[in-house]
């Protein structure tokens, strides 16, 4: 038996339910049958690249390409990090006119 549990973003409610969820591939297609495995399956995968995508974003489409073409599921990845000048360029980029004419006043800018 499997827990999970789900909430929603404006509630204080936490729904927990137990569910028989398979735990080998055989078992999840015996209960489900091949095509929803399958699908599942990929449905997660497309997931799990289209958040390797999002963590790259800024990064020539080439790159890109020989990341998702690299990536194999279940193999985590090193986090992106950015510099302190990325994180600042990209926080300035967020404020309005008005804050970020006031803050470069601040620093002398």
């Amino acid at each position: 038996m499997a827990t999970i549990k789900a909430t929603k973003r404006d509630a204080d409610k936490v729904v927990e339910v137990e569910y028989d969820m398979p735990e080998t591939v055989e078992a999840l297609v015996e209960k489900f049958g091949e095509d929803a495995v399958a699908s599942a399956a990929a449905d997660s995968f497309t997931i799990s690249i289209q958040a390797l995508i999002r963590r790259h974003f800024d990064k020539e489409q080439n790159e890109i390409e020989e990341l998702v073409q690299n990536w194999r599921p279940g193999v985590r990845q090193a986090g992106v990090r950015k510099t302190p000048l990325e994180k600042a360029k990209a926080a300035l980029a967020q404020m309005s006119a008005e804050d970020r004419a006031a803050l470069l006043a601040q620093l002398g800018g």
